[in-house]
């Protein structure tokens, strides 16, 4: 049921060498809407909304420090190392251990670490399901939904 996690042959964001095009920084807040192309690091607080100018290319990382009490939409990918409270739209959310959600996404995929914490709702559309695998008991599973231990035991 579960892939090995060489088998995903996924770079997470957060690793990419190129600079951030958006960053709040640690001790900083913002209140408001942000709108910003590319990568954005949260490493501070943002209270608000989070919308990227190209809706479904564009990144947002939230830094082991970082707080978003908020909406984050139409992103790309959202990796979460700190907190947020609210709700997500994005094609994957990425929840990194020590990492917290609190609130509803809508998802492509959703990859979630061992120690990390998520409440709320997950809604995939029907589109995003593979068709015809099901599991033990026959209910579909959402194509891209992943929950690891860590990466030695998905090994």
């Amino acid at each position: 049921m579960f892939k090995k996690m060489k088998e995903l042959k996924r770079t997470f964001i957060s690793k990419r060498s190129d600079p951030p095009s958006m960053y709040i920084g640690e001790g900083n807040n913002f209140q408001g809407e942000i709108s910003f192309a590319g990568l954005m690091y949260v490493l501070g607080t943002v209270e608000g909304k989070i919308t990227p100018i190209f809706p479904g290319r564009d990144d947002v990382v939230v830094g082991t420090t970082g707080v978003v009490h908020g909406v984050i939409t139409n992103a790309k990918v959202v990796e979460i190392f700190g907190e947020v409270i609210g709700e997500i739209v994005a094609d994957e959310v990425h929840i990194f251990s020590g990492g917290r959600l609190e609130g509803d996404i809508t998802v492509k995929n959703f990859v979630s670490e061992f120690g990390a914490f998520f409440q709320g709702k997950c809604r995939m559309d029907s589109d995003f399901l593979q068709a015809g695998k099901l599991d033990d008991m026959g209910t579909p599973q959402p194509m891209g939904m992943r929950f690891f231990k860590s990466e030695e035991e998905v090994k």
